[in-house]
């Protein structure tokens, strides 16, 4: 059941195999519960919403927070919808489960002042194929406020195509255009010689190892966590916080949400809109410290 519905998504829906690797071990982590707590297994016709409420129980113990019991919910409902619609599996145990409450985080991001020292301060950037390649992963991120699985999926033969602007692969494989930026551009130049000489063997991706090999997930990340820890005081330091980033210091600057969502490939506008409390928050503090009356 776990792999018909891991293929429907995959090729009918289109989900990015890190979603993927998400729904499974969401998956097989409830049915690892179903086993040893009440010996039965995900087909179970006597499944009900009680168990899965005992589920979230055993979740909320372990320390999870709610967030991520949520996602594990979400994941139960999207299966169990799957397989009563296809496979007729009776009563759906997820139904009339809802989700917990949890409390709305305001994204990380850095200040603009950060954002310039990481690339502004040459020094900080090595010499070589390395320098120049992580300096490349960093301006995309911040430039276009890509995901980094859209990073990876980066063929050198569109930046042949087109010299104004990217197109990025994004969720459910849906296609954007972003403007490219002269700073992109200006490092693409360094980049794309030296990236020539070591993938000889490798597919045509943008980004590579030293070895001329795709670069791969962990690699981006240790990447940006490397460079934001010496240029910034963020306790986050990942791709998607240079994405949030992005999307902050655009709308500070007078972008409006739908063009920022268009950017950032979002299929709707709330999924935006949380960048606003952002700004807010600038706004309040700036009142607080100016306005005599405060």
């Amino acid at each position: 059941m776990i792999e018909d519905f891991v293929n429907y998504l995959e090729h009918e829906k289109g989900v990015s195999a890190h979603t993927l690797r998400a729904y499974r071990s969401d998956l097989e982590s409830f049915s690892t519960f179903l086993l040893k707590e009440c010996d039965m297994d995900l087909s179970n016709k006597e499944l009900s919403s009680q168990i899965v409420r005992q589920w979230v129980v055993y979740l909320y113990d372990a320390g999870l927070k709610s967030t991520s019991i949520n996602r594990r919910l979400s994941t139960l409902k999207s299966f169990y919808g799957f397989v009563t619609l296809r496979k007729k599996f009776g009563i759906n145990p997820v139904a009339n489960i809802s989700l917990l409450k949890s409390e709305k985080r305001l994204p990380q991001f850095a200040s603009e002042n950060e954002m310039n020292i990481l690339f502004e301060v040459e020094e900080i950037y090595d010499d070589n194929f390395e320098g120049v390649r992580n300096r490349l992963v960093l301006e995309l991120f911040y430039s276009t406020g890509m995901r980094s699985g859209e990073l990876l999926s980066l063929t050198v033969e569109l930046f042949d195509k087109h010299t104004e602007f990217i197109e990025i692969l994004g969720k459910g494989n849906k296609k954007r255009f972003v403007p490219l930026s002269e700073n992109v551009k200006g490092v693409l130049k360094q980049y794309k010689p030296l990236r020539n000489e070591l993938a000889v063997k490798c597919e045509d991706a943008l980004i590579i190892t030293s070895r001329g090999k795709k670069a791969y997930p962990k690699m981006i990340y240790n990447i940006v966590k490397h460079y934001l820890s010496a240029a910034t005081s963020l306790q986050k330091r990942s791709p998607h916080v240079i994405r949030h980033t992005f999307a902050t210091h655009m709308l500070n600057a007078g972008a409006d949400l739908e063009t920022i969502k268009k950017l950032l490939g979002h299929s709707s506008l709330s999924a935006t809109q949380v960048y606003t409390h952002n700004s807010f928050e600038k706004l309040k503090k700036a009142y607080k410290n100016a306005h005599p009356r405060s």
